[in-house]
């Protein structure tokens, strides 16, 4: 439906719909157990949810992801450093990519063209303080000679020597891949490594729930775990660098072949022949594809290498052509009528600009390089630091929920309160929660508390969390029939913590235990006439309700009605709730009953006799301690006491039921008004004037030492004086 309302109350509402979306304002049976027994990384989704810090797992989440693709970028920044490398040593024509080597031919050059020697080998200084040879007008640019140097290029990296060693390399590469691959625990521990790594840094000895996925684990055992992963990681990342190291192996006598081909066909697609040599720049551009598809590969050989369908002997022949002599003769054949020969100095100058261009784009990719390094550092460092501020924030904001938290069971349970302890901890994506038992240390609940007491920690962090989460914005609370399988025993201290914890609190409670219902009422959590009963319900009409309003009010509407009869049942339902509290809060003694059940003639004697012995007790103590004045307060209390015990004939209701209430319904109004009026005098013996609360004898569970109320107006001391 829709919400209807002032437009001044609509962003109030607002606020308060969207709290109640994230489960911060509703606590339902079935919910009741999710935040005490569900595992660590559910706890954290579910609590950061209700208190919405949900962005900062999402948060953490994209800076982690960032982090990956910026090591993606570094690695492949890497590959085209290797790759430029190749490109500048076709011009170099030597086996590998030195520096020093690049400087040689740089100043060689530079002697043939009348320069002086570079002491550093950039792209700037390549050509510095050098003049181009003059170049007839009718002459091409191209340079027969260097083409012919890098036909000669192309068939040294297919020396025999340098085959054997790819062909050695691919074997072992495939060997090493295999074994991996045959072994499921290296290739997870491979893939895990890393992740394994960045758990460990949020687990300790005692640390119980995986930081990652919030699996449970025994005490120790996931630490154990991940430095076995580690372990095992480590061993499979040997493997993995004895991979890299062999794929570089095959990798660079590719990269070398690859770059020269690519040489090849910028010049011989220049040709003004090119046409004739259409068959040799198709093969040299099926060769260069095949090299290409190899070399991706080996960028991350566990994965993917070797490449399918591609037999090692075509790896290890680098793919050359079966006939390749023959063809790179027809295209040193093709260059030499293309143009003339140079002299000396224009293959010098040609061979510089070649390099200046080739040392260029490789300075190029040396920047982008340190740039992807920089950002990756950064990357890291960001993640760090955030996840040192996220877990520094929410450890301060949990550390108050879990001081609220303690706060609120130990109210439940008070002979906890001496070594009661909760750790509320926030660890990597997961939310650690464990509590103390019985001064044994801290355990997660589900580990050895009761049900019933986890069930009472489910509505404590429930209540925590949402006074954190509405603070200053709603004071709303639903609790919708959480208290089923409490333990009756800790029911009232229920309503207690609800009642002095929560004063500026409004609760909305549901139940379908009347004996709760009852509690809520007799401790003033809630008023009289604020409870609603549904009474029946159909489909045709829906519930029907019933007002509950003050028992002596509804009694007296009753009798100017004179309907005595449900005058009588309200007397007597009210009078069970009263006595029957009044023997729980006073520990009288019942008489047992083997089916459980017990009525107002079982309840009302018992809690006569009970507060008729209390009160006794606090005579005589006043008595011993000289306190006349309280003496004097508690010998009224006798007298009106023993005054109501003729009026209401207590010692009746155990001798004969007749006599009572089941022949209150057959009275007249006259006869009914002064039962009425000595039970209204009766109840008010167990009941505070001033707070409306019960007495209790406390301690509870103890001899009770004193008789108070919530307000301590009524306050009892029942020990005496220490004689001599």
């Amino acid at each position: 439906g829709h919400l209807e309302c002032p437009d001044e109350a609509k962003p109030i509402l607002d606020q308060v719909e969207a709290m109640a979306r994230r489960g911060g304002l509703i606590l339902t049976r079935r919910d009741i157990l999710r935040f005490v027994t569900a595992e660590s990384g559910t706890r954290a989704q579910e609590i950061r949810e209700i208190l919405n810090l949900g962005n900062i797992e999402d948060v953490r989440g994209a800076i982690y992801r960032a982090g990956t693709e910026l090591r993606r970028h570094e690695r492949e920044a890497q590959s085209a450093i290797e790759t430029a490398k190749a490109e500048v040593n076709v011009t170099l024509q030597g086996d590998t990519f030195s520096d020093q080597l690049l400087l040689g031919v740089i100043n060689k050059c530079r002697d043939v063209l009348g320069g002086q020697p570079n002491e550093v080998s950039t792209a700037v200084t390549i050509k510095s303080d050098l003049s181009p040879p003059s170049l007839p007008a009718t002459e091409s640019t191209f340079n027969p000679d260097l083409f012919i140097k890098l036909i000669d290029n192309t068939r040294g990296g297919v020396r025999a020597e340098i085959l054997d060693q790819v062909s050695k390399s691919d074997k072992e590469l495939r060997g090493l891949v295999a074994d991996t691959k045959a072994h499921a625990e290296l290739l997870s521990a491979l893939e895990h490594f890393e992740l394994a790594e960045h758990a460990l840094r949020f687990v300790v000895e005692d640390t119980t729930e995986c930081p990652v996925c919030g699996t449970s684990w025994p005490v120790g055992d996931l630490k154990r775990h991940l430095d076995a992963r580690i372990f095992s990681g480590q061993e499979a990342q040997e493997g993995r660098k004895k991979m890299a190291a062999t794929a570089t192996l095959i990798a660079g006598p590719m990269r070398t072949i690859r770059a020269n081909l690519q040489g090849l066909l910028d010049f011989a697609t220049g040709f003004s022949s090119a046409k004739a040599l259409e068959a040799e720049i198709t093969t040299i551009n099926e060769w260069g594809k095949n090299l290409d598809g190899v070399l991706q590969t080996l960028e991350l050989p566990h994965e993917s290498y070797p490449p399918t369908d591609i037999p090692s002997s075509s790896v290890g022949r680098l793919f050359a052509p079966s006939e390749l002599e023959p063809l790179l003769g027809r295209l040193a054949e093709a260059a030499v009528s293309e143009a003339p020969r140079r002299t000396p100095e224009q293959t010098a100058w040609d061979r510089l600009t070649e390099l200046q261009l080739t040392v260029s784009a490789l300075e190029s990719r040396i920047k982008d390089k340190e740039a992807a390094s920089l950002h990756c550092a950064r990357g890291n460092a960001l993640l760090t630091e955030y996840e040192k501020a996220q877990d520094s924030v929410l450890q301060d904001l949990y550390d108050r929920v879990a001081g609220r938290f303690g706060e609120f069971y130990c109210a439940l349970h008070d002979h906890e309160k001496d070594h009661f302890q909760a750790l509320i901890q926030p660890d990597g994506a997961s939310l650690n929660f464990e509590v103390d038992f019985l001064g044994r240390g801290t355990h997660p609940p589900h580990a050895l508390h009761s049900e019933g007491h986890q069930d009472s920690m489910g509505l404590c962090l429930f209540l925590a969390l949402g006074e954190e989460l509405s603070r200053g914005q709603t004071n709303l609370v639903v609790l919708d029939d959480v208290m089923m399988s409490v333990d009756a025993g800790h029911r009232k201290d229920v309503c207690r913590l609800l009642s002095d914890m929560f004063p500026d609190r409004q609760f909305l409670i549901t139940t379908h235990d009347k004996n709760w219902a009852k509690q809520l009422k007799q401790e003033r959590v809630v008023e009289p006439q604020n409870v609603i009963e549904f009474t029946s319900w159909t489909i045709e009409t829906g519930p029907r309700l019933h007002q509950q309003r003050e028992l002596w009010g509804a009694i007296s509407e009753d009798l100017k009605r004179a309907d005595v009869g449900e005058a009588a049942f309200k007397l007597r339902r009210g009078s069970e709730d009263v006595f029957e509290s009044a023997c729980d809060n006073l520990a009288a003694r019942i008489i047992y009953n083997s089916t459980g059940q017990w009525q107002l003639g079982d309840w009302l004697p018992a809690a006569m006799e009970q507060y008729k012995q209390l009160l006794q007790r606090a005579r005589r103590s006043a008595r011993s301690w000289g306190n006349s004045e309280a003496l004097a307060e508690l010998n009224e209390l006798e007298s009106v006491r023993s005054q109501i015990h003729g009026r209401t004939h207590v010692e009746q209701w155990a001798i004969d039921a007749a006599v009572h209430y089941n022949n209150w319904e057959n009275m007249s109004e006259e006869d009914f008004s002064p039962v009425v009026d000595a039970f209204q005098v009766l109840h008010a013996l167990f009941i505070c004037s001033s707070c409306g609360g019960f007495i209790e004898a406390l301690p509870r569970g103890k001899t009770p030492e004193t008789v108070k109320c919530p307000c301590a107006k009524v306050n009892w001391n029942l020990t005496g004086k220490p004689s001599g």
